[in-house]
């Protein structure tokens, strides 16, 4: 899967430097060929997230792991200042797990924080966005932007992972059943877009998320508690 994804970030970068190189910038025509006069756009997403599961007190300690996320994007905009957008993502979710030491041991495995809950997620971001409609500095095509929405999440599997970094050999357990399916995660983000060539925008947003749904799905195994996936991290984005 990691290395499926890292293909996906090679070829988004590659693909953008490629369009970017076909429509060289000039300044002094771009006023006749921006790409902020178009209204459609079409794109490719990549997310670098810190992800975990809080509100209120839980079952076990938590922390914050790295997650990774690729997807599609089409943004539609019906007026200078303002669009709308919605796209397709898988996106890791999930925590790092803190387990107590019980042996009290330098280098003993409950103590080296290598437990991680992984959730692999398909979802349907759903953006409202808005972006300044001249550029931040004078004959310079970068312009700063936001973006506020919601993504409905369906949770593709769950597995606790517990690295052996001694042999290689990581203890992988599903526990799918224990987690809800969906979710509904509410996003935002803010950052700045630039005009790379006549038919290509670069964009980078630093995000956050928050699920809106409790993820746990078991009684018998979480109790009373609950709890919300929540992210924040950065998003590297071409449009065309």
């Amino acid at each position: 899967m990691k290395n499926i994804l890292l293909l996906g970030i090679f070829s988004l970068l590659f693909w953008g430097n490629i369009h970017a190189q076909n429509f060289p910038f000039d300044t002094a025509q771009s006023n006749n060929k921006s790409i902020y006069d178009k209204k459609i756009l079409i794109g490719l997403q990549f997310n670098q997230s810190f992800t975990s599961l809080n509100i209120g007190e839980q079952p076990r300690a938590y922390f914050f792991k790295p997650s990774i996320g690729i997807g599609l994007r089409l943004n539609y905009y019906f007026a200078k200042k303002w669009g709308l957008a919605i796209g397709i993502d898988y996106q890791q979710r999930g925590t790092g797990v803190k387990n107590p030491d019980f042996e009290g041991g330098l280098g003993n495995p409950d103590s080296t924080n290598r437990e991680r809950l992984r959730f692999n997620c398909l979802e349907i971001p759903i953006h409202l966005l808005y972006r300044s409609a001249s550029p931040i500095f004078k004959n310079q095509n970068m312009r700063w932007s936001l973006f506020v929405g919601i993504a409905p999440s369906y949770n593709l599997q769950a597995s606790d992972v517990f690295h052996s970094i001694e042999d290689g050999f990581h203890q992988v357990v599903y526990v799918t059943d224990l987690y809800a399916r969906f979710d509904a995660i509410a996003q935002m983000g803010i950052g700045l877009e630039f005009q790379a060539g006549y038919g290509t925008l670069f964009q980078l947003h630093l995000i956050g998320n928050l699920g809106l749904l409790n993820v746990y799905n078991s009684e018998i195994t979480f109790g009373k508690y609950s709890a919300r996936n929540s992210a924040f991290g950065l998003r590297l984005g071409f449009m065309f």
